[in-house]
């Protein structure tokens, strides 16, 4: 009887730690979720801005931190026109210059990716 309690507790144990493996993995997915979330406007904003490819800034900021994501993601939201977008001009561009324009978006936008 002592062997089969043993066992007993043993199977309770092993399915607790497939329930808690399940859970950690729905919750992977849900915070890498809201991370893409948060870094698909970035991206699509910094690409229009530097002509980067998006896989590259992806890959740029994959690894940056929650509280850095937070305010690049504050600067990109659709309301916030700082970062220009395709629909918009660029807010950074000098009238009449458009290539010293260009040249000045792309390195404050290489500044905040370094």
């Amino acid at each position: 009887m002592n062997d089969q309690f043993l066992l007993k507790v043993a199977d309770v144990l092993d399915a607790m730690a497939e329930e808690k493996s399940q859970l950690e993995t729905q919750l992977n997915t849900i915070k890498e979720a809201k991370r893409r979330e948060q870094l698909d406007p970035v991206v699509e904003k910094l690409s229009y801005l530097t002509g980067d490819d998006p896989d590259d800034l992806n890959a740029k900021l994959a690894g940056v931190d929650d509280s850095v994501l937070s305010m690049l993601s504050g600067l990109a939201e659709t309301g916030s026109s700082s970062m220009g977008s395709p629909g918009r001009a660029k807010t950074a561009s000098l009238e009449g210059n458009s290539n010293s324009a260009d040249r000045a978006d792309r390195a404050f936008a290489n500044w905040i990716l370094s």
